[in-house]
């Protein structure tokens, strides 16, 4: 007899008993679901004979055949802001402008914000526009749009102000002989108010087992004062921290730019504590005008109140990881292009190859400084060494994520995704020719990241070299499978 094949029968001396109880079971079960069918359809009969409900909404029921009552204007907003509420779009716009939230005390400031977000959550449900009321939105659009590029020529005047006053400035001190630190990363530590730095690996135990000590000040020269304003320039791992800037902040006081901000969202900018995203340098100009009264405790730094913090990454591999995330992302604005072209063509018509970590750090777009690298190169420059205070390196990013706890007392480091890409080629696999076209195109970058790659490693030497490898080893067993690699 096979011995895969099943027998119901008497076999090797067995009873079919087990198998007539079975039979009956599932006669059982058939019959039950029969008169349970016969039991529905009854009832449905019974409700009517042809007038159906067609069911609850909200919790009111809607006969077919009657009119439904038209809730207010009041209501329809009431009720789309309620269903809209949870959703993460809705969520994370509304924490700027929401008129509940704590943070937006001045009755104008509410007004204001239920004026700009109400409109926009009543359309998700407006019927089809008029020809007139297209016209009107088109051109409410355009005004938008013009008010957030004066915006951004205003700030970018003062920025262009700030760094000509103030590299002149720090000249000046240079000459008199009055010593300044290297670096705003890289801060000077009193060694009899912190006789334990720089940490090594025979640091006591709370120390290096624990992570809750480095919010306290008294404990951590490093620690820095908000408000953080974090400069995510593209491809350089700047998406696997996002999450961890949200998980270690209150959320209505916390907001990821992926974009320049426009101008309505600009208003509400000086009521966060943390700022990130593809931002580039000039978003701290909102709160020295709207909130000075928070900066009071930084009037000591009159060259830097605020903490700009970055991250930048080897240039010519950032501009090929660029690229080739352009092409693999369907939804990404640059797709278009990067399928349009191959890479060395698609290095002369993007501002994204060229330069582009100095025109973040700088504050200045690309269209903006085409005829003047030199002022590029100076500002940049001046920002990375006098205003950043925390500088991490992509290929450096578990040591990276130690001195970020450092300098900012998070706690909670973990991730939950990275932005990683897949498809892309190897530096060494790209024709030597478009290799030395992008260190063309990205000379005053490849120059700021020199210069980063020394304010790191001086800032590993201040907190401690022994110590912020042992962390960073610990830090690598948790988070290995999600380390960035030269696929980002």
């Amino acid at each position: 007899m096979n011995k895969n094949r099943l027998n119901f029968g008497t076999s090797g001396g067995r009873s079919s008993g087990g198998f007539t109880l079975t039979r009956q079971l599932l006669v059982a079960c058939v019959a039950f679901v029969v008169i349970t069918m016969i039991l529905i359809s009854n009832m449905s009969q019974k409700d009517g004979g042809g007038s159906s409900v067609v069911g609850q909404r909200q919790g009111q029921a809607t006969v077919t055949g009657q009119a439904s009552k038209q809730p207010t204007p009041e209501e329809m907003r009431e009720n789309l802001d309620r269903a809209l509420g949870t959703a993460t779009h809705y969520r994370q716009k509304r924490r700027h402008a929401n008129p509940e939230n704590r943070y937006l005390n001045d009755d104008n400031a509410r007004d204001v914000a239920l004026q700009y977000w109400s409109p926009k959550i009543v359309d998700r449900r407006r019927k089809r526009l008029t020809d007139e009321e297209q016209m009107e939105a088109n051109r409410e659009k355009a005004l938008a749009s013009k008010q957030t590029e004066d915006e951004r020529l205003r700030i970018q005047e003062l920025v262009i102000s700030d760094v000509n006053r103030e590299v002149a400035f720090v000249e000046s001190l240079m000459q008199s002989g009055i010593k300044i630190d290297e670096y705003a990363a890289v801060p000077y530590v009193d060694r009899e108010a912190y006789p334990m730095y720089p940490l090594n690996a025979n640091s006591s135990a709370d120390f290096k087992n624990s992570m809750e000590w480095k919010q306290d000040p008294t404990k951590n020269p490093f620690l820095m004062p908000h408000p953080y304003i974090f400069v995510h320039v593209p491809k350089t791992g700047g998406s696997s921290l996002a999450n961890i800037f949200k998980r270690n902040e209150r959320r209505d006081k916390f907001h990821h730019f992926w974009m320049r901000p426009s101008y309505q969202e600009v208003q509400y900018i000086s009521y966060l504590n943390i700022i990130y995203g593809h931002i580039r340098f000039g978003l701290h100009h909102y709160y020295e005008a709207e909130q000075p009264g928070r900066l009071g405790v930084l009037a000591s730094e009159e060259m830097n109140p605020y903490s700009y913090m970055t991250m930048l990454r080897e240039p010519v591999d950032r501009v090929i990881s660029h690229y080739y995330y352009h092409r693999q992302n369907r939804r990404d604005p640059g797709h278009a292009l990067s399928m349009k072209y191959t890479l060395d063509d698609w290095l002369d018509h993007t501002g994204a190859a060229t330069n582009e970590q100095a025109h973040m750090l700088c504050g200045i777009a690309s269209t903006d400084t085409n005829d003047n690298p030199e002022f590029l190169s100076k500002c940049s420059h001046y920002h990375l060494q006098y205003v950043y205070k925390y500088v991490g390196l992509t290929e450096k990013f578990p040591e990276s994520l130690v001195l970020l706890t450092h300098y900012t007392g998070f706690q909670a480091i973990r991730f939950s995704k990275i932005n990683t890409g897949t498809q892309r080629l190897k530096v060494e696999d790209i024709d030597p020719n478009v290799i030395e076209k992008i260190k063309r195109l990205n000379a005053i970058d490849i120059s700021l990241y020199n210069m980063a790659v020394d304010i790191f490693e001086k800032s590993v030497d201040a907190v401690g070299r022994e110590f912020v490898t042992y962390q960073s080893d610990l830090l690598k067993d948790k988070i290995r499978q999600y380390l960035p690699s030269k696929k980002i």
